[in-house]
């Protein structure tokens, strides 16, 4: 039987330089992901796995942002994303 995306990113994950407390909180919070986000991330971090790391530290970052009430913590992660998918679009 086939591995499903979930499946797919907890091994990916499992792999991961991650300590095995935040291996556990992104599979938490990617068994949240629909199915079509999901399998993106997966061919994203099956691609590389540096990903993995820097989804990671984004999620964490954002949960921090709103934790605290940070909006301009929350505009700053936002303009991190929005540079690298300009950077990511510019080299495909």
């Amino acid at each position: 039987m086939p591995m499903d995306s979930l499946e797919k990113m907890r091994v990916l994950i499992r792999s991961s330089a991650l300590a095995p407390i935040e291996q556990e909180r992104f599979i938490s919070i990617l068994s949240s992901a629909d199915r079509v986000a999901l399998e993106q991330i997966v061919e994203l971090c099956e691609a590389d796995r540096e990903w993995i790391e820097h989804l990671y530290r984004n999620f964490s970052a954002k949960a921090a942002a709103i934790e605290a009430g940070d909006k301009g913590g929350w505009d700053r992660i936002l303009q991190e994303e929005e540079g690298l998918l300009k950077t990511i679009r510019e080299a495909a």
